[in-house]
Formats: structure tokens, C-alpha cells, sequence
């Protein structure tokens, strides 16, 4: 059976984009207090402005600031006192010519004031406050809609929100946001010899890593799992599996299968879900070379190596890419940090190298300056899952490079650094 050819991850990926981009969910109404990790699937717009008052910064005299001018400790502006502004109650007055009212931190000006002076800087004198220090129109306040305005648009669709956004959301008096419903994914793995967790182990038989790390991965990342079983390699069995799973999912991976055996099936059942089937057989990419990239119609079909840590992997880069188009954005990079390399690492020519690596601390020597981190390579074959178990997050060593030298300063591309 001839592979496809054989594409570099970013090729792969750019590919991906250009067919699934346009695929999108239903769409689904959500309180804000479950909007965090999801993605709007139309402009978001402020009700209210924020803030909708004008208010202080600070503990201090709400006033007039021309009847400030000049004041100093030697010779202080005399206002009236006006009363105070109690936290979180509107004032039940206004200022006149003369006047001065204590207002706290956040609390809302009276009609009449322009500015706040600091506590520190004034005196109580019987009915009179003593303003012992110049202001200017709008000191120590935040007008209305400083933040932001009523009718703004806050975010667009392929925004995915994070913590803070939860936040603006609920200043400006948006209780529900609409959003797009979770990718609804389907994972299985194939093999004849893999046993679940608790199953009793026996001679040939291996325990199932791929289902369950890769739905973890998937859930972590924010996909809903309709389901992850594992098939045996049988064809008709793998062929039904697919097909329940391309009726009820959105995209669909399948770990195993993907090589050249008698019984991977992968590339043949794919190719008979619809056209125009498989178009890319085998990356450019270690450890994940053996990845199938299919599309039946407009779903996309993905076939993912069998050894656990080449699996996880391309679902890390792959799984990840998707959830961003699926939502109508582009994934953003992955949060990486500057760090030194420990010892050599001799590349994988003609393929890239993602090579796992452990964060140390600065200072932890190894050619590392005081203020350094330092990458130690996790030592490990593919089909190792404590490779990926002890990591904090990998490198990338080049196709065209033969490796990296001891003292190298590297980008180490954190494993679980964001949102997805």
C-alpha cells in the first residue's frame, strides 16, 4: 500500500486549516460564571458603561478643584463640610460653591465635584475643611466609562475567555453569553493485545494508556467526549465503530493502526468513510511520523500513532489546533520560556525532534547562569508514557539540524502552559 506524501507539522496543519476551517458547532446560551476556556459565537457588547458612576480613587474631600487653587499647608483653601458619601449608597446631596464632603475609596461623587483631594492632605476644623493642597478637574477619579463603554464591544467570536474576561463580562452586565456548544469528540484506539486498567494482566497483553490520556488531554483542553473505547483490530468492527462515531461527534481520533501491518486498518476504513478520504500519510515529526490526516466530506478524521507518547504528542499539537478552528479562531502559540539545554542531543535529520525536557530552577548550574532556567532531556522511547509523565514541556530540535550542544540556550514550549 503506498503512503501520501509525507509533510512537515506546519504544512500539515496549514492543510487542516484550509479544509475544516469553515466547521463549526451549534451554539448554546451559558450563564457567564461557566463562560471561562469558551469561545463566543457572536460580538459580545457591554450593557453598562464601567464605571457607571463617577467615582474616587481615594479617602479623601470630594470638591470644586478651582477653590483649590493656590491652597497649601500655610495657607489653606476653607471649604464647608458637606457631610460624608457612605460606600456604595448615592449621595443624597449636592455640593454648592464652598463645599466639601468626604468620600471613600470607590465611593461615588456628589453632584458639583470635580476632583478628590487625599485625607492626608486636608484637616477637620469644626464645620470646615482645611484643603492644604492644590487640585486639578478630575483628580483622584475615574469618569464614566473610563474602563469601558456602554455598548462596547468586548469580544468577538474566536476569543476564547479567560479569567479576567469572566470579569469584564460581569462589570458590564452581561449575565449570559452565547457561545459555541464544545467540540463533541470520539476517541478510540485500536489493538487486539490491550487490556483496561484494572483487567489482570497476562503474557502479550498491554494495558491501555492512549484512550485515557488522550481523553483526559482532550477535556483538559475543553472538548466534550461522547466516547472513548477501545476496538479490537477487526475491520468490521473498527468500520462501525468510526462510523457511530462520525454520527454523533464532531471530529474524531483514532490511536493505532496507522503503520504498514496486516491489520492496520486505519488508512482503508478512513478512506471508506467518503472522499476525498486520506491526504496526508506521515509527518515530518518524531515522535509522530506514522499520523493519518483524512477528511470524509467535510469531517475530520484523524489517525494517531500507536506508541503512547508519539499519540499524546500529535493530540497535543493536532487536538489543540483544532479546538481553536473548530471555535472559528487560530490556535495562539504555545507559552514557551528561555532556558539552557543540560547535555547534547543529537537530532533526527528530516524530521523534527520534539524532545521532552525537565524545567530546573535558576541557578541549578549545568551552564546555566544565576538567573537561567536549565532543560534537562527526559531520557525515553515512544512507547514510554513516563517520558511525557516527568516533563514540563519539550524543545524542538530542526529537520536540517544534526543536534544541539550542552549550554545551548533553548525555547521550552510548556506542556500545559494555557488554556489548550
Amino acid at each position: 500500500m503506498p503512503l501520501l506524501k509525507v509533510l512537515t507539522l506546519e504544512n500539515a496543519l496549514s492543510e487542516l486549516c484550509s479544509r475544516f476551517s469553515d466547521i463549526r458547532p451549534e451554539t448554546e446560551m451559558i450563564p457567564v460564571s461557566e463562560a471561562f476556556g469558551r469561545f463566543p459565537a457572536a460580538p459580545v457588547e457591554s450593557r453598562d458603561p464601567v464605571p457607571h458612576f463617577v467615582r474616587s480613587t481615594m479617602d479623601g474631600y470630594a470638591l470644586r478643584a478651582s477653590e483649590t487653587s493656590g491652597a497649601s499647608e500655610t495657607i489653606p483653601s476653607l471649604l464647608k463640610n458637606a457631610g460624608d458619601v457612605a460606600m456604595g449608597e448615592e449621595p443624597g446631596f449636592s455640593l454648592r460653591s464652598g463645599e466639601a464632603a468626604y468620600v471613600p475609596t470607590g465611593g461615588m461623587l456628589p453632584q458639583g465635584a470635580d476632583a478628590v483631594v487625599m485625607v492626608e492632605y486636608t484637616e477637620v476644623l469644626g464645620n470646615e475643611i482645611a484643603v492644604m493642597a492644590p487640585a486639578s478637574p478630575g483628580l483622584h477619579t475615574v469618569p464614566v466609562g473610563r474602563d469601558i463603554m456602554a455598548g462596547e464591544t468586548l469580544f468577538k467570536p474566536g476569543r476564547r475567555l479567560g479569567s479576567a474576561d469572566i470579569g469584564v463580562l460581569a462589570a458590564s452586565g452581561i449575565g449570559e453569553v452565547e457561545v459555541y456548544k464544545k467540540p463533541a469528540v470520539t476517541i478510540l484506539s485500536t489493538g487486539d493485545e490491550i487490556l483496561g486498567p484494572d483487567e489482570e494482566l497476562r503474557p502479550g497483553k498491554i494495558r491501555d494508556i492512549n484512550t485515557l490520556t488522550i481523553r483526559a488531554e482532550a477535556e483538559r483542553m475543553g472538548y466534550r467526549v461522547i466516547r472513548s473505547a477501545v476496538v479490537p483490530d477487526d475491520r468490521e468492527a473498527l468500520e462501525n465503530a468510526v462510523r457511530e462515531g462520525m454520527d454523533a461527534s464532531d471530529i474524531l481520533f483514532l490511536s493505532g493502526g496507522s503503520s504498514a501491518g496486516k491489520k492496520d486498518y486505519t488508512r482503508d476504513i478512513f478512506n471508506a468513510m467518503g472522499e476525498p478520504g486520506c491526504f496526508i500519510h506521515g509527518l515530518a515529526f518524531s515522535p509522530g511520523k506514522p499520523t493519518i490526516l483524512a477528511d470524509s466530506g467535510g469531517f475530520p478524521l484523524i489517525g494517531l500513532p500507536g506508541h503512547p507518547v508519539s499519540s499524546l504528542s500529535v493530540f497535543r499539537i493536532i487536538g489543540r489546533a483544532m479546538l481553536y478552528w473548530l471555535n472559528g479562531s487560530e490556535a495562539p502559540p504555545i507559552p514557551w520560556i528561555d532556558a539552557v539545554i543540560s547535555e547534547n542531543i543529537h537530532g533526527s535529520p528530516g524530521r523534527d525532534l520534539y524532545q521532552p525536557v525537565v524545567l530546573k530552577a535558576p541557578g541549578s548550574g549545568n551552564g546555566a547562569s544565576e538567573d537561567e532556567y536549565t532543560a534537562e532531556p527526559v531520557a525515553g522511547g515512544s512507547s514510554m508514557i513516563t517520558t511525557l509523565s516527568h516533563a514540563d514541556g519539550y524543545i524542538i530540535i530542526g529537520r536540517d539540524s544534526e543536534g544541539i550542544t550542552a549550554g545551548t540556550k533553548v525555547r521550552v514550549y510548556r506542556i500545559s502552559g494555557d488554556l489548550g
